[in-house]
This record gives structure tokens, sequence and C-alpha cells, in this order.
């Protein structure tokens, strides 16, 4: 007789596997009977056991290694004096937590005040004896180069005034040696007109006469267009006045010339009365005094001779000025010299006045990392020295999640693998990377296996890397999912769909309503789910619900199959 078996049938989820049972499968309902036949084959099918089934397919399988263990700092770091100082207040207790640049330490900075006020008035001292030395160099320069210019100018003034003086002097020169030379000329004529009076002419006499008339009148032709031409030139301004009445002195004198051949002519050709005798000897005694007059005015020689030394005199003492005005450059090199040593007594200050602002910004001992206060080893009051450790903190700007794994899950592990971190401290409200966690989901890479195995423990130590966040600190619990391997296109069952004994894996397989025992080779377990590296095939439908109580070869009934 056959044994009725009861079933229930229980829903099963499967995460990540892609294998389930599909929403709005339903139990096949038998069609009712339409022969006694029918209700025969029925009746023996109900006493058949009734099963559940899904349809084997491929999805992946990701194969992971879990893991626990707490974040570190990368980084320790240390806070210490650059200067001795009395502690007037420090920062609250170990755990604290600080950001880089805040302030952790305060000295008493009361004599670092009193340098930076010091040091801040030697900068405006040197920078007012700067100013004034700037001042002075530029007045003196002004005063020098206005100095040269004017001295340059009267060297130029004195240099016109000398050449002038001496084209005067020159001209004056020539023209009174023309008077003079006329005065004798005029004085001779005068002589021959007397010696004639006295004598009488003979034929040569006038012959004489008359060459000396032609000779006169063309001295005097020449002498007119030479002074018309100068009358011309000097009215132009391209000459002096001096030359102009040389010209005309030369014009007068062979005019007189003219005239007194002439008359030596007609008396040659008259002969002489006693007047005429008394007229010539009248006119040698005018012409005597006409040349001792021009003698005397060549003493007026002196006098331009005089301004021309003037002249040179003044010359001379217009180029010892300048050179006294060059000499003065010298004196602005000095002030130049001032003005820099004035420059280096500001820079000098100005480092001073950093210095002292640096020894008064060391007063406040500032966190070198964001970070937590790890260690405190100072209190207020107490005199510390240079380079002392006074607070230990731990970096939280690089952190990395450190675990222990198994030998025997160790050996999967590699550099470079993603890793799924869950931070316990941060559920309730806290920040969280997934809105529907209660825990902080954070992607870290492993960063190294430490190749040296724990004795006792039989586990090696992973390192994590792990990425900045505001939330995370030194110190907390973390779990941690280490992505060892994916499988595309894997086959994959429910862990419980398998039937073990001993060392015997083994499915069922529905085959035209037969229940067929298969051993399977199993590999990833992800999950609820385990991959099945051998014995299935996609579209298999595998017992998933009765599959305890199935031997091989039994007819089943399928209550509820997979599509």
């Amino acid at each position: 007789m056959w044994k009725r078996y009861v079933l229930v049938v229980a829903v099963v989820g499967v995460a990540g596997v892609g294998l389930s049972l599909r929403p709005g499968d339903k139990v096949r309902a038998r069609p009712p009977a339409e022969s006694a036949a029918g209700a025969a084959v029925e009746k023996d099918a109900e006493r058949r056991p009734a099963v559940s089934t899904m349809a084997v397919q491929a999805s992946t399988i990701v194969h992971r290694v879990n893991v626990s263990g707490t974040l570190r700092a990368a980084d320790e770091a240390v806070v210490t004096a650059r200067s001795a100082g009395r502690v007037v207040w420090v920062i609250g207790k170990e755990g604290t937590p600080v950001r880089q640049g805040q302030v952790v330490i305060r000295l008493d900075d009361t004599d670092a005040q009193a340098r930076v006020r010091s040091a801040r008035a030697a900068l405006e001292g040197a920078r007012a004896r700067l100013k004034q030395a700037k001042a002075s160099a530029t007045q003196q320069t002004t005063a020098t180069d206005s100095g040269i210019r004017n001295a340059e100018a009267a060297v130029a003034a004195a240099e016109a005034a000398l050449k002038q003086e001496r084209t005067n002097a020159e001209a004056q020169e020539a023209a009174l040696n023309a008077q003079v030379k006329a005065a004798e000329a005029a004085l001779d004529a005068a002589q021959s007109q007397l010696a004639l009076r006295r004598k009488g002419a003979r034929d040569q006499e006038r012959s004489m006469a008359e060459q000396s008339v032609r000779l006169a009148q063309a001295t005097y032709d020449n002498a007119k267009t030479n002074y018309d031409r100068a009358l011309k030139l000097f009215k132009t301004g391209a000459i002096a006045k001096a030359e102009l009445d040389s010209a005309e002195t030369q014009m007068r004198v062979s005019k007189a010339q003219l005239e007194s051949a002439k008359e030596q002519l007609s008396l040659v050709e008259t002969g002489s009365r006693e007047e005429e005798i008394q007229a010539a000897e009248a006119a040698v005694r005018q012409a005597e005094q006409g040349l001792a007059v021009a003698r005397a005015n060549l003493k007026q020689l002196d006098v331009a001779r005089g301004r021309v030394t003037i002249a040179e005199a003044n010359l001379r003492q217009a180029k010892a000025g300048l050179d006294a005005a060059r000499a003065n450059r010298q004196v602005n090199v000095v002030r130049d010299q001032e003005v820099l040593a004035a420059e280096t007594a500001v820079r000098q200050a100005q480092e001073a006045l950093t210095l002292a602002l640096q020894e008064l910004d060391y007063m406040q001992i500032k966190s070198p990392v964001d970070g937590v206060v790890s260690k405190k080893q100072v209190e207020v009051g107490q005199s510390i020295s240079p380079n002392v450790t006074l607070l230990q903190l731990a970096a939280t700007d690089a952190l990395y999640f450190e675990a222990s794994v198994p030998e025997l899950q160790a050996t999967s592990l590699r550099a470079g693998q993603k890793v799924e971190l869950r931070v316990d401290a941060l559920a309730g409200g806290q920040a969280s990377l997934y809105s529907d966690s209660k825990t902080q989901a954070i992607e870290g890479s492993v960063e190294k296996v430490v190749p040296v195995v724990d004795q006792q423990t039989r586990s090696f130590t992973v390192r994590v890397t792990v990425p900045r966040h505001a939330s995370l600190m030194p110190g907390m619990f973390a779990r941690g999912s280490v992505i060892v391997a994916r499988h595309e296109k894997a086959i994959s069952v429910p862990r419980d769909v398998l039937v073990e004994k001993g060392d015997r894996r083994t499915v069922f397989v529905v085959e035209d309503g037969v229940a067929r025992a298969r051993s399977v080779t199993t590999g990833v377990v992800d999950g609820n789910s385990v991959q099945i590296t051998k014995g299935l095939a996609v579209g298999d439908q595998v017992v998933i619900v009765g599959q305890q109580t199935l031997a091989d070869g039994d007819q089943v009934r399928v209550v509820t199959p997979g599509r």
C-alpha cells in the first residue's frame, strides 16, 4: 500500500544567484477525469511524493572572503615645541579629535609679544632713516646735475666770448695797420708832391705822374668794389663791423692817393707857384700828423688784446667751475652708499621682526595633521623644552583596515582586490553610503597580506587601504568582504538543495516524472548559493523541496515546477 506523504511547501529566497522560484509560478491543476480509467490514474498519481522544482540557470557567482578587524591610522604624528616656555593651555583629554593647523597647546607669550613690539619700532625707525637718506640723495643729485648744467653753459658762453674778442682784436689790428699804411702812403705822396713843386717837372716825371694817376685810379676802383661787397656782407651779418671799417679805410686811402696822383700830374704839367709849394709843405705836415695819429691808434690794440686775455681767464674759470661741479658727483656716491646702508638696516630690521613674529607664533603649538589625540604628555603650568614630545596624534587623513585571515583563506587573497567594509559604529543615523543600510559601507582594496603566519591562530594579517572619510576614526571595528573572484555564467543552486552522504553530494533532477539522483561537484559558495562545477546543466529541473526523502528512480508529483 502506498504511503501518503504530507508536504509543506516553503518559499526559498536565493540572493545574488539568479536561481529562484519565479513569481506567478502555479501548481499545475490536473484536468478533470473524463473516465473511470482517468480517475484511477489520478488516484495513483496522488500517491506519488509531491516535490517542488526549479530550472537551473546560469548566473554570476562572486567568491568572497569575509573578515573582521580594526581601523588603524596609517601615520602617527607627534607634537613638539620649537621654543622653550611655560604651558598656559592644552587641549582636552585623549581621544579628542583635532584638525590640521588647530592650536592644541599655548605657551606664555608675554616676552615674545614684547620682542615683537620692539622689532616693529626698530623697523619703523629704520624705514624713517631710509626715507631721509633717499630724500637727501635725491636733493644732492638734483643740485649736482643742475650745477653741472650751469657750469657747462658758463663754459660754452666763455668760449663764445673768447672767440668774439679774438675776432674783434684781429679785425681791429688789421684796420689800424691799414690806417698806418695809408698814412704812410699819404705822407710819401705829400713829400713827393712837395719835391715836384720845388723842382719842377720833366718829361719823364710827367710820364711817371700819368702812370701814377692810372695806377691810383685802378687801386681806388678796386677798393671801392671791395667796400661795396663788404657793406652787403655786413648787412647780412656775414662779417664783423671791423672788417667793414677796414674796407672803408682802404677805399678812402686809395681815393686820397688818386687825388694826390692827379694833383701831382697837374703840378708836373703846370709847374708850381709859391703858394702851391707852401700848400704842398702844409700837406706834408698834415700827412705827418695823420701818420702820427695812425701810429698812436695802434695802442688801442693793447686794449683789445687785454679783453682777449680777460676772456681767456673767464674761460679757464668756467672750466674750473665745471670740474668742481663734476667733482660733486663723488658726494652723490657717498649719498648712495648711505642709502644702501639704510636699506640694509631696513632688511635687517624686517628679518628681526619676522623672527620675532615667528617666535610669537611658536607660542601657539598647532596640530600637524587631522587626527585624534592618542597620548597626552603635558599639563598646564609645566615648563617645556624644544623638541620634546608633548602630544601623540593618530592621523585620520590616512587610515587602513587590519584583520586576521585563516591561512586556508589567505592563500586566495592578492594585493589590489576590492574590499567592501562596514563600520558598526556608524549605524543609527550616521552618514552612510547606502540609504537602506544601517552601517557604513566603504570600498577599499587589499594593500598586502603580511607573509608571516601566527603560530597560535594559524592566520595571516591582511592590510586594506581605506579611502578618507570624515566619519572614520582609528580604533573603529569594521567588517570586510574581500572579492576574490567573479565567475560569469556559472551554474548554482541553493545550498539546501544538496543531499550530503559522507563525501558524496547529490541533487535530484526530475525527468518525465521520475526523480534522478545526480552526483555533483561544488565550487564557490556565495551566501546561500553554491556553484556546481560538474553534474548539472542549464535547464535541468532540480528538486528544491522534498529531496531529502527521495530515492533514485522514485516517481514524483511536481506541485511547483520551475520554468
